[in-house]
């Protein structure tokens, strides 16, 4: 019996006799701490955030991870605003997306940002074309975010990095994305682990788990569909019942579902957060 199949079982009885209410509190602190990356409604955002976390509220995540940053503000407002709207909802600013320019120039507003939400983790999310032309990125990339975490930790925040597919791409017979794993210091820099664009690129998320224990605190929960599209967790063909199962080998503390593209934005994260309450 896999241990989510035991809480399931354990909830059910607690119900119908009165005991076990330990594993049932489990269970429901679990579901509640179900994240969302506001980049899968990033269109609303621009056009009504405040409505829109309402509508994230409403739904029930309590964690988000926030795409937004630019010259000190979040979504065109003052960090304090920002975060006593989503505070206000019952929700928390777990972690954000910053970009490699913000990194590298824009870190001390950045930090700032990040003690005024009480905000842990800044990831470093993408790297464009021209900015990923060979090895020599990726170490730079590696000093940068071991500097980084460094500074970070002496405010009790931690840095990590974001990745896509072409982090599996071989250059001079190297995985850049192991580089990264191997080079970068485990004491200061962290691992968002995006679960589709591991699958996508034909590699295993459990294998990741077993070869690099611990380095994946953060996740991105998207699936994907039989023409390996976006869609939303649950109605693809990612096993996440597996991947769930060893999020202790990882050392995942917090998730966030995303997806990329949807017809609906809130209606996909609706689907979503439902259907991932089968796995956690």
């Amino acid at each position: 019996m896999n241990k989510r199949t035991f809480l399931k079982n354990a909830a059910s009885i607690s119900l119908g006799i009165g005991i076990m209410p330990n594993l049932l509190a489990t269970d429901k602190s679990i579901t509640r701490k179900i994240g969302l990356q506001l980049y899968t409604v990033r269109d609303l955002m621009a056009a009504d955030p405040r409505g829109t976390l309402a509508q994230i509220a409403q739904i029930g995540y309590t964690e988000i991870e926030t795409s937004g940053y630019s010259q000190g503000k979040l979504y065109g407002m003052d960090p304090v605003e920002f975060n006593k709207i989503i505070t206000d909802l019952g929700m928390r600013i777990i972690s954000g997306h910053i970009y490699i320019d913000q990194f590298e120039n824009d870190w001390d507003r950045v930090l700032h940002m990040a003690n005024t939400l009480d905000q842990q983790y800044m990831v470093l999310p993408y790297l464009l074309p021209d900015q990923r032309t060979g090895l020599d990125v990726y170490h730079r990339m590696i000093s940068l975010l071991n500097k980084r975490g460094e500074e970070a930790r002496k405010s009790g925040k931690v840095v990590a990095y974001h990745n896509h597919d072409f982090e599996f791409d071989k250059i001079d017979n190297i995985t850049p994305l192991e580089l990264l794993l191997n080079e970068t210091d485990p004491e200061l820099v962290q691992f968002e682990l995006d679960l589709y664009w591991v699958t996508r690129s034909g590699n295993a998320p459990l294998d990741l788990f077993k070869k690099f224990s611990k380095r994946f605190t953060l996740w991105h929960v998207k699936d994907m569909n039989d023409q390996r599209d976006f869609t939303e967790v649950g109605n693809g063909t990612i096993d996440f019942s597996l991947i769930f199962d060893n999020f202790k080998l990882s050392g995942m503390k917090h998730f966030f579902i995303e997806q990329d593209q949807s017809v609906n934005p809130i209606e996909s994260i609706r689907t979503s957060f439902k259907n991932v309450q089968s796995y956690i």
